[in-house]
């Protein structure tokens, strides 16, 4: 269940619908979201804000899509953890920013998205599509976001530059050492 204002909507898919049909909408959590026996899509377009509320979202099946030019903007009113073990797609021309200590355990980013995370854990981090445009901010003066599970590439020629492009004094480490900025994604994986 969740609401947004004082109208309270009996699923999370319904809440994200009447979110995207308002500007500027926050949808509150009332309790976990478990998405476990069906597969589910809620779709963010527009200006949304999720406020966990202190609570999660958990599925198997489910996943959550920040739609072309849609803003999704993720926070806990209520503390600083940021729960969602859903993956999480970010389209081209989409911003996906999670606040707080932000556990998001899969972020999939289209060529030409946006991802904003300064803080917390991303599992799974996929740069999606055949370009090498992506926008992502792991860190700021204030925090970082590690990926604890790895980084995929669907375009071979994607390298660590492409990733910290926002980020000169920012590098990557892998086992024992820091890898170069031009070594590829796809390399890095193998």
């Amino acid at each position: 269940a969740a609401k947004i204002g004082p109208v309270q909507y009996l699923t999370l898919t319904d809440a994200f619908e009447a979110g995207s049909m308002q500007m500027g909408a926050t949808i509150e959590l009332l309790q976990d979201a478990n998405f476990t026996d069906e597969a589910e899509s809620l779709t963010a377009s527009g200006d949304i804000t999720l406020d966990t509320c202190g609570f999660s979202i958990q599925s198997d099946n489910a996943n959550i899509t920040v739609a072309r030019n849609g803003r999704l903007t993720v926070k806990n009113s209520r503390g600083t953890d940021v729960t969602l073990n859903i993956p999480i797609f970010i389209e081209n021309s989409a911003v996906l920013e999670a606040s707080g200590d932000a556990l998001l355990s899969h972020v999939s980013v289209s060529n030409g998205g946006t991802l904003i995370c300064t803080a917390g854990t991303i599992g799974l981090l996929t740069l999606a599509g055949s370009g090498t445009d992506y926008n992502i901010t792991l860190a700021d003066g204030n925090g970082y976001c590690t990926v604890s599970d790895g980084i995929a590439a669907e375009n071979s020629d994607v390298t660590v530059e492409n990733l910290l492009k926002k980020h000169p004094n920012l590098a990557l480490h892998a086992g024992n050492g820091q890898i170069p900025r031009s070594e590829t994604i796809e390399s890095i994986q193998s």
